[in-house]
């Protein structure tokens, strides 16, 4: 048998779905469901996250907070007991005094934009290093840092909420592995024919993890289309509320459901093309 070039290995595979599009269809949803559940959570992780950064920048991000209370790694200052040295009058005076601060809004440092954070953070510690002994009992917290630390935990979020939905790409993979496992099943004398007149094992397998990887493929572009449509929907009802899909997860979905049709239609591509060809043709 001549080589099989991609363009018949796509009319092979495209002919068996449209010759049991039930069945096509069925395989294609549950990879659907599982890029469009990455999609749509992702996107609503990402949303959340850019709605509260707006939230922060309306407050600003040349904010410094002084508490008392040194806070080495995380917690609030203070909040287990333990003598702690207050912030006076004077040390808010003194810090006011800081010739690169525009203002002191009680025990918060306002200062003129974002790229002076290092420089009024490192300012105010020294001075109230001086003023309390030499001891660093207090917490400079900064806006930016708060907004950086907010970043995080919503990274970990969103790609906890993707794996959660990468879950279902698994129970679409198993039923991609069903589905061809019945059509190797039903095609065993198609299958003896085409290795009668000359197609190797290798063209056999290609033959079906060609059909699987395109039953993935089709299913996760069909996914990634409803997963946009659904949060193009949500924007339209909430136009407030900016929900993105992130460029990663969506190469990620859909890169994962062709390693999933690929390692799915694995088995039963085997399975084709270990039968025998006597015996397959044999088959009815």
């Amino acid at each position: 048998m001549a080589r099989l070039e991609l363009s018949d290995l796509m009319r092979l595979s495209s002919g068996a779905m449209t010759g049991h599009p039930l069945r096509s269809l069925l395989s294609m949803l549950g990879i659907a469901i599982g890029v469009a559940a990455v999609i749509m959570l992702t996107s609503l992780g990402e949303g959340v996250r850019r709605h509260m950064d707006s939230e922060f920048a309306e407050f600003g991000t040349n904010i410094l907070q002084v508490n008392p209370g040194k806070v080495e790694t995380s917690g609030m200052p203070g909040i287990f007991g333990g003598t702690t040295q207050k912030l006076t009058i004077d040390d808010a005076e003194a810090i006011a005094r800081l010739p690169i601060l525009d203002e002191v809004q009680e025990i918060d440092v306002l200062f003129a934009h974002e790229g002076m954070t290092d420089a009024v953070t490192e300012a105010v510690r020294r001075l109230l290093i001086d003023r309390h002994r030499g001891e660093e009992d207090f917490t400079i917290i900064s806006q930016s840092e708060m907004l950086k630390v907010f970043g995080r935990m919503m990274d970990v979020l969103t790609l906890g909420v993707a794996v959660i939905a990468s879950i279902s790409l698994l129970v679409g993979s198993i039923g991609i592995f069903t589905m061809m496992w019945i059509s190797v099943g039903e095609r065993v004398s198609e299958i003896g024919l085409m290795r009668a007149i000359g197609a190797t094992e290798n063209q056999v397998q290609n033959i079906f993890l060609a059909e699987a990887i395109l039953l993935t493929v089709l299913g996760g572009l069909a996914g990634l289309a409803f997963g946009f449509l659904s949060i193009f929907a949500l924007r339209l009802v909430f136009p407030d509320f900016r929900a993105i899909a992130p460029t990663e997860y969506v190469v990620a979905a859909l890169v994962l459901s062709v390693v999933v049709g690929l390692l799915s239609g694995v088995g039963p591509a085997r399975r084709a093309a270990d039968l025998a060809p006597v015996d397959a043709l044999r088959t009815e």
